[in-house]
Parts: structure tokens; sequence; C-alpha cells
């Protein structure tokens, strides 16, 4: 929810999710991440699209983007959905539904599936090296990353979705003054005295 309110502080909005696992050839995406996708693309709207992410050598992955089917978000509106992670392969539902024209309770994930083409597109964040939340990063990582970039100006450093991230998450800023920050960003001026001397003592 965080990321998600600091995003549209910059006018942006949740447009995919990125899953990663072991290749599979048979199954790209299990029946929990088809069930997971279709509750996003009703959430999101009709062009959230997943994005899976399988190992290839030590040197290389594969990516694959996927989009489920109508079928699918209608069937997660309804709630019709039953959860059995025990059968990864097979899509449960709590009623009757036709699939290639026979009712029916369960069908292959595959089936959901509609792949689609991946376009290579530009990061609109100037920096990308603050460690994202799920690498746990301290205030010792905030130190070391100002003190990369203390010839820059302070909006230009604040311009990381991670670092905002974990500035709210740990406390230091409170929402409203990371939207200051972000308004600073956009506007490319100094954040406030007051708010950077938060990050300053934090990062002492």
């Amino acid at each position: 929810e965080d990321a998600r309110e600091i995003a549209s502080f910059f006018g942006m909005s949740c447009v995919g999710m990125v899953i990663s696992h072991l290749p599979n050839d048979r199954l790209p995406m299990t029946s929990y991440m088809v069930e997971l996708a279709a509750y996003y693309q009703n959430y999101y709207g009709e062009y959230f699209t997943t994005l899976i992410v399988t190992p290839q050598s030590e040197s290389s992955i594969q990516i694959e983007a996927f989009q489920v089917s109508d079928a699918a978000m209608k069937i997660s509106m309804n709630d019709s959905f039953v959860e059995d992670y025990d059968d990864p392969q097979n899509c449960h539902f709590k009623e009757d539904v036709y699939v290639c024209h026979e009712k029916k309770r369960e069908c292959q994930a595959n089936l959901f599936l509609c792949a689609v083409r991946i376009r290579e597109t530009q990061s609109k964040f100037l920096s990308h090296q603050f460690p994202s939340i799920a690498q746990n990063p301290n205030r010792t990582d905030v130190k070391l990353y100002l003190k990369e970039l203390e010839c820059t100006p302070t909006w230009y450093r604040l311009f990381d979705l991670n670092l905002l991230l974990y500035l709210l998450e740990a406390n230091i800023l409170t929402l409203n003054e990371i939207q200051i920050c972000v308004d600073c960003i956009l506007q490319m001026v100094d954040i406030p005295t007051t708010i950077w001397r938060k990050i300053e003592l934090c990062s002492q």
C-alpha cells in the first residue's frame, strides 16, 4: 500500500507484477498465480500484466508476459475460485463453469493464459541504487547512498522510489512529508530544511 501511495504522488499507477519461479515449460503460471493475476486485473484494470521471470542459467533469465482471460476475471469477480495449493496445474471452482463447451468444476491453469508482447520502457526515476525493502535496508544504507550523491541537489538525492519507501516504512518521514518531497522532486527544488534534517539525522 505504501509503495502504491508514493507512486500515486508521482502520477503513477500499478500496471503489473513480477513473479519469479523455477523453469516449467508446461506450466508458466500455477493455478494460484492465475487466481492472483485475475484478482489484480479486476482491481487495477484490464491492462494489468504479469511478468514471469525464470532463470535459464547462472547468467541469463527468461521473461514472459501474460494476462488472464476475461473468463478468469469474471470467475474471480464472482469469488468462484477455490484455493487448492496442492494442485498447481488446475484451477478449481465453487460452481460449474463451461470449459470447452462442458460444465466442469476444474480446468487446467494454462487455459486462462493469454501471452502478451513485452515492450521495453525507460524508468522515469533517476536512481534505482537504493536497496529494495525486500533486501532489508537500514540506516547505514541511507548514509552510504547519500554520501555517494553528496554533490547533487537534495531533490535529486531523493529521486529513488526504494529510498522514499524506506524512509516511510522506517518512520523517518511521514506520508505527508513524503508527498512534500515528491512535490519538490517534480519541481526540481530543494527539499525543505526541516525534512532534510530528519533524513540527515537518521543517517548519522
